[in-house]
């Protein structure tokens, strides 16, 4: 019963100038896989389980300085044979009722405007194409499979107008 212990990695702070950082990484292979480095929450059994929160620093500056940034990033693959490494979100699982979603956010300006979600693949190199991006749902063996909505947000209501939606090819 109880509680059990908490792991707590932090570096001090500093009255000027820029506090200490943590890294966290596995050696390099000389030969075979690189090591992997895993972050993981326990399991609840009579509440939810436990979550993994990642949140960048904000910045108190009134110069024009941004917050903090959180990146992920999978690393090139340099081998002839090898495609790039990918990053996979993917929501959880659930046996008896509905599966996670998946929900990309920006953020909100109190006195301007709110931040952008840019999706999109990258010019092709020498040869080959440009990536694609598919947008589907899933299929379903009882009921309706589904929906896919595409909406701009509400005008102002002093002369303002609703945005476009463009679709080019």
């Amino acid at each position: 019963t109880g509680i059990s212990g908490a792991l707590i990695f932090r570096t001090g702070t500093t009255s000027t100038g820029a506090s200490g950082s943590i890294t966290m990484s596995t050696g390099n292979a000389a030969s075979g896989g690189g090591g992997v480095i895993k972050l993981s929450a326990g399991s609840g059994s009579a509440d939810s389980g436990g979550t993994i929160s990642m949140s960048a620093g904000a910045s108190t500056s009134a110069s024009s300085s941004d917050d903090g940034n959180i990146q992920l990033t999978a690393d090139a693959r340099t081998g002839s044979a090898s495609a790039g490494a990918t990053v996979d979100t993917t929501g959880g699982l659930s046996s008896f009722r509905t599966g996670g979603a998946i929900n990309l956010l920006a953020g909100f300006g109190t006195a301007s405007t709110s931040g952008a979600i840019s999706i999109k693949s990258p010019n092709a190199g020498v040869n080959g194409v440009s990536g694609s991006l598919t947008f589907s749902t899933g299929t379903t063996s009882c009921g309706s499979s589904g929906a896919m909505l595409l909406s701009t947000g509400t005008a102002a209501s002093t002369g303002g107008n609703g945005g476009a939606i463009t679709l080019t090819s």
